[in-house]
């Protein structure tokens, strides 16, 4: 695997454009598999050891609650 900025770049225009084109109910319906997706992952995380989670969440970078998205 190379790191390739460029094709990065445009992979991810394309799938921005391709995900632009589709419509409102599709992009619905992702948004509720991502949802699912989120909650299966959080169930799976809860039901580890309290020591293993407490780990999993020192090595997590710091929490940026405060700072706003730059609109593109």
């Amino acid at each position: 695997m190379t790191f390739d900025l460029k094709r990065m770049m445009k992979s991810k225009s394309e799938l921005r454009h391709k995900l632009a084109k589709q419509p409102l109910a599709k992009k619905l319906d992702m948004l509720d598999e991502l949802r699912e997706r989120a909650r299966v992952i959080r169930q799976a995380a809860e039901s580890l050891p309290q020591d293993i989670r407490h780990k999993a969440q020192s090595k997590r970078l710091p929490d940026r609650a405060g700072e706003k998205r730059s609109k593109r």
